[in-house]
């Protein structure tokens, strides 16, 4: 089972589409995740056949405007159902058709705003209360959770981590383990203008990481956008030997 998501950073340009779609066909993915699209809805049901086709999709353009979140999944492997659809995420279930699997999955795209991205935590917390089982969100939080997250650019304040990290904390949550750089978007300027941030994240619930413990986030080039690619490649059990020992924060709770 091989998943992706991705601030994409606008995908209705030809060359976009064609890289995308050759992504998703060489890493034989069944379940991707697109946020920035910056497609009109009425452009939206074309784009997602040439992306994929016969996949089904949802989205929040109910919501926001240029449907800011993207869900594709091939109807051979899964049944997704929309649970709650926000201006900042779409929160759905997923269930497999080949095998047993079954996972809540909330995939977010924060507001640039502090005030405005507040409404993501609340509305995160409320999701939180009707979880009973496997749960991971991902996507762009736009906010960095430490000191070490950015790199150039403004000084970071306690107040712009803070938020963030009293949510994840709030939701008893781990970040997945992950492999490849670290700061997950550029601005792609020169020289001292450069500025490199890590604000594309995923994280997993209890259930989620003693089920999926050993599953790693891969993060790759960005290619056609500034932000890379998240790769999941959910398999039962891990490659390579017996699973290490994990220690996740919410049991000192």
């Amino acid at each position: 089972m091989n998943w992706l998501c991705w601030n994409i950073k606008g995908i209705n340009k030809r060359y976009k589409q064609k890289e995308l779609k050759n992504w998703i066909a060489r890493n034989k993915l069944q379940f991707v995740c697109l946020v920035e699209n910056r497609v009109k809805v009425h452009k939206a049901a074309k784009i997602v056949n040439n992306l994929a086709f016969g996949w089904s999709s949802l989205h929040n353009y109910n919501q926001a405007e240029n449907g800011r979140v993207w869900v594709l999944w091939d109807p051979n492997f899964y049944d997704v159902t929309m649970l709650i659809e926000e201006a900042q995420f779409i929160h759905c279930k997923v269930k497999g058709k080949t095998d047993d699997f079954e996972a809540y999955v909330t995939i977010v795209y924060r507001y640039n705003t502090m005030e405005q991205r507040k409404t993501l935590w609340q509305g995160s917390e409320k999701v939180a209360q009707d979880i009973n089982g496997e749960w991971i969100l991902w996507g762009d939080y736009n906010a960095i959770l430490s000191q070490n997250d950015r790199l150039m650019g403004n000084p970071v304040t306690q107040a712009d981590i803070q938020d963030f990290s009293q949510c994840i904390n709030n939701l008893q949550l781990n970040e997945l383990a992950w492999r490849g750089e670290y700061y997950t978007w550029s601005n792609k300027q020169v020289g001292t203008d450069r500025i490199w941030s890590r604000i594309d994240r995923d994280f997993g619930n209890t259930s989620w990481m003693m089920k999926w413990g050993h599953v790693q986030t891969e993060y790759d080039l960005p290619y056609i956008s500034d932000h890379a690619p998240m790769f999941l490649q959910l398999a039962d059990t891990p490659k390579g030997g017996p699973l290490p020992f994990r220690f996740f924060n919410i049991w000192t709770e």
